[in-house]
């Protein structure tokens, strides 16, 4: 053996896995004894273990936590010694956090790669490995090592943990401040966690419960067990599933996707030497369901993020929310953490040990905040970073964070049923991965609709069932040009309890402007999240119901919802009660059914009156609310439904999609859209009223905070020119170029004249826009140069009518293509190339449509001549009413409706 030698080597860690992959590089002799001294600046438990190259690890603890990673192609072995024969359960849980793993156990002797193990999952995902008493017998191996292997197809990483469970005992899962539990439940059936207080001060609990899928409720009870002098437990203390009324016990059991429970523990609720304190959790199964069990301890500690896991949380004004996590990946390019904030203004701030400053972000790209480290900067990322999300104003959010790196090309971001993720593409980047598990019984399943909402750029959306899917591999794809893909029951490649991955990629990679969307999935069993301020669109058929709801953080404020038809009649119920009661066409506390556009404002009065929950001024919990429904009047509907709730500024604009708004003389609307390479068109047409429009260019990396920052008379980059009673903005591609990547076009709408508010239409256009049944848009089209539009036709027996009137010198053409591809002067379907006005009739007895179907999705094309503003309205024969705008003309044509 060699000599001894005073050479010290520190390894710092925090959060995760301390690993020396190579004996060389940092000096380790061979057939050397090594000490090892683990320091903790605070009080901490942990797990040590070590591994050769022989590649086992050897578990001593159950119920303790492991984590680890194992690479492409291969595998990751464990050890654990049953010591004594019993009854007991061995069970092996393993929590996924990124690519596919399998878990494999053999006794006694550990099997060569790509051998056969006696026990063995396959599933991909959350995975829990029970070997009973009768198992192990029937292997002959009651006692001795069982080894544990994690077999990857891709780079995973994970934790794992070894569990011992009495088949006559509820098992009792240990859970931690800041790890997530991911479990599957069957209905009725009752799941019991641990949490044990390893020290007696003052500590803010609370206890998440999130259904990706079903639903579960929560159920969380105090103990405190005594001990005799030979360390017997005196006393009993149950958290049952027969006995989940009684007044001990904190019960959190809405048909919400998220269960919450916040308590405070005292030094004086837990006195004496031979005691033990613990909070006993128990989740029971309303029906199947996924769910994820995660606890946050606030005593000014930094809460533990995990890479790909959102996390649900609330901060108040001008108060601190901590987090930490730790990367351990040297192949690492970048580090990217994204704060979203679905209702009120939360904003972003990230360091690490080595860095004199911290990085800033003062809500970015209009919704979300973003902070980035990149290997161009640092030698290494890593390192441990510090987040802190601080309320601008009292603020509900998801905080995640992603390391990129050559190989985690499959990791993945969770999603929970009904609530939107934000995901951003920057520079080179042109691929994100999410994933979403279900559960249904067999006698109740429910279609799957995956939704993506673009808010900059364009892309293609590929979804594959327990398997992630590439642009040539995938079970299904989004219709291009289409923001949702329905998965129905029917379908045979439906799976019930499957997993799906589903990929979103740019639709053109050499663009590097910045591309901003949201991506969600549902099931129709949980109302859908609203962000404040950022437009919804939807789908349905008659007798179909949309949920939404809707946190409130200010019950000061009025909240107003409007709901924007782009085809159809959508009508608006909205519910406002402290039991969370969804609305109906029956059964609502505010209605509005207009033909066309409906708005309801709620006022604060009567927000704080209806729900208990909503506390006076500023709220921090999660069942002061509002939920909407949307139903549909007609056959077909589509529509975009937008909130404001006052602690938003300026409403964000979807590009193409109309939105319906009110000001008044002492409140003007405020929106913003980031626009992209090509000439931008804005376009406000008054309903009712007449209004006045500015529009203020901020640069990237600008933000604007206060009222005062607004674009109005006194501050802006350019007024509105009034065309056909609209008031249009026009920035060409040079102007949309100087802006710069990832810059914002603020709008003020102010009201003119003596009038209590005004009602109008604002538009923002780059590429496409949805032209409504009957409605004008007024736009401009360049010298040479497409404007291009989006109808839905819904029925299958009637004529579709364009109308283009220009108002300006120029002659603009028509060209449309039946489905999503774009028309040209080469190629269309149908045109009409008139000098001036053109009006193009499409009629189903057309010999086209011997072969296609009338309805359907159409795509309209405006070529110039020359520069020109002109109008353009689409209208079906089923169309009873055609919206006239004061001072539009409208061509109509005489028709007969058939049906």
């Amino acid at each position: 053996m060699p000599s001894s030698s005073n050479t010290i080597l520190t390894f710092p860690s925090w959060l995760g896995i301390t690993a020396v992959t190579s004996a060389n590089e940092w000096g380790f002799a061979r057939d050397c004894k090594y000490r090892v001294l683990v320091n903790s600046k605070v009080d901490t438990g942990f797990v040590l273990s070590y591994r050769t190259n022989k590649g086992v690890t050897e578990i001593v603890n159950t119920g303790i936590d492991l984590y680890d990673s194992v690479g492409y192609g291969s595998r990751k072995c464990y050890q654990y010694n049953l010591k004594r024969a019993s009854d007991d359960i061995l069970s092996v849980y393993m929590k996924l956090y990124s690519g596919y793993a399998e878990v494999h156990a053999n006794p006694l002797t550990l099997p060569e790669p790509n051998s056969e193990f006696a026990f063995g999952s396959q599933e991909n995902g959350d995975i829990i490995l029970s070997i009973t008493k009768e198992d192990r017998e029937k292997a002959r191996a009651t006692t001795g090592i069982y080894y544990i292997c994690v077999y990857s197809f891709y780079y995973a990483s994970y934790n794992i943990m070894i569990l011992l469970q009495n088949p006559q005992e509820v098992l009792r899962l240990p859970i931690y401040s800041g790890v997530t539990r991911a479990m599957k439940i069957k209905k009725d059936d009752f799941i019991l966690f641990e949490y044990t207080l390893e020290e007696k001060r003052k500590l803010d609990l609370e206890f998440t419960l999130t259904s990706a899928s079903g639903n579960a409720d929560l159920y969380v009870k105090y103990c405190i067990y005594t001990f005799n002098p030979f360390g017997y437990i005196t006393n009993s203390c149950d958290l049952e599933k027969g006995r989940l009324n009684s007044d001990d016990i904190m019960k959190s059991t809405s048909s919400e996707s998220i269960d919450y429970i916040t308590t405070t523990f005292e030094p004086s609720m837990c006195i004496g030497k031979n005691v033990r304190c613990s909070y006993l959790v128990g989740v029971l199964g309303v029906s199947n369901a996924k769910f994820d069990l995660s606890l946050a301890v606030t005593d000014d500690a930094e809460v533990p993020l995990v890479e790909g896991v959102p996390f649900f949380g609330t901060v108040d004004r001008r108060e601190k929310s901590k987090f930490a996590f730790a990367v351990k990946d040297r192949e690492a390019t970048a580090v990217r953490i994204q704060l979203t904030s679905h209702s009120g203004d939360a904003d972003l701030e990230v360091s690490r040990e080595r860095d004199v400053y911290p990085k800033y972000s003062y809500k970015g790209l209009g919704m979300m905040d973003i902070v980035e480290f990149t290997k161009e900067d640092d030698k290494s990322l890593d390192l441990v970073y510090h987040v802190t999300v601080s309320g601008y104003t009292v603020a509900t959010f998801t905080l995640i964070y992603r390391v990129i790196s050559p190989r985690r090309t499959d990791s993945f971001t969770d999603l929970y049923d009904g609530r939107p993720h934000s995901g951003v593409f920057r520079w080179n980047d042109f691929r994100e991965l999410y994933r979403f598990g279900v559960s249904f019984s067999q006698e109740l399943t429910k279609d799957i609709r995956v939704f993506l909402l673009p808010i900059t750029g364009q892309y293609r959306v590929y979804v594959g069932v327990n398997y992630a899917p590439t642009s040539d591999n995938y079970t299904w794809t989004l219709p291009q040009s289409s923001n949702s893909l329905l998965i129905s029951s029917k379908d045979p490649k439906y799976s019930r309890e499957g997993l799906y991955y589903t990929l979103v990629e740019k639709l053109h990679r050499s663009d590097t402007a910045t591309h901003v969307y949201t991506v969600k999935y549902v099931t129709g069993q949980y109302a859908t999240t609203l962000f404040e301020g950022v437009p919804e669109v939807g789908n349905l058929t008659r007798g179909d119901i949309a949920y939404y709801k809707f946190f409130i953080v200010n019950s000061t404020n009025d909240v107003t919802v409007s709901v924007m038809p782009l085809s159809g009649d959508p009508n608006l119920y909205i519910s406002v009660n402290s039991s969370n009661q969804l609305p109906s066409s029956k059964n609502y506390d505010f209605v509005s059914a207009l033909v066309g556009a409906d708005a309801i404002t709620i006022p604060a009065k009567t927000i704080k009156e209806r729900n208990k929950h909503c506390a006076e001024g500023y709220y921090t919990g999660s069942n002061c609310g509002v939920y909407i429904a949307v139903t549909c009047a007609t056959e077909e509907c589509a529509y975009s439904l937008q909130l404001s709730a006052g602690t938003q500024l300026a409403q964000r604009l979807l590009e193409g999609i109309p939105h319906f708004a009110v000001a008044e003389p002492s409140s003007p609307a405020y929106f913003v859209f980031t626009p992209n390479v090509s000439t931008t068109t804005i376009s406000v047409q008054p309903i009712r009223g007449t209004v006045k429009a500015y529009l203020l260019i901020v640069p990237p990396g600008k933000n604007l905070y206060r009222r005062a920052e607004m674009p109005g008379p006194k501050m802006s980059n350019k007024t509105s020119q009034s065309v056909a009673n609209s008031e249009v903005f026009v920035l060409d591609r040079e102007e949309v170029k100087k802006c710069g990547n990832g810059c914002e076009l603020y709008v003020g709408v102010y009201a003119e004249g003596e009038v209590d508010y005004v009602e109008f239409n604002v538009v923002a256009t780059s590429a496409y826009v949805w032209l409504t049944d009957g409605r004008a848009i007024t736009d401009y089209v360049e010298t040479s140069g497409y404007r291009y539009y989006k109808y839905y036709v819904s029925c299958t027996k009637c004529t579709l009518t364009i109308s283009l009137v220009p108002f300006s010198r120029g002659d603009p053409d028509l060209y449309v293509n039946k489905g999503p591809l774009p028309p040209s002067r080469e190629k269309a379907d149908f045109r009409s190339a008139n000098y001036r006005d053109d009006v193009l009739e499409i009629d189903w007895e057309d010999d086209f449509f011997k072969k296609e179907t009338m309805s359907g999705e159409y795509t309209i094309a405006v070529y110039g001549y020359e520069n020109c503003t002109y109008t353009i309205t689409a209208a079906t024969s089923s169309t009873n009413l055609q919206e006239l705008s004061l001072g539009v003309p409208t061509r109509v044509q005489q028709y007969t409706c058939l049906l």
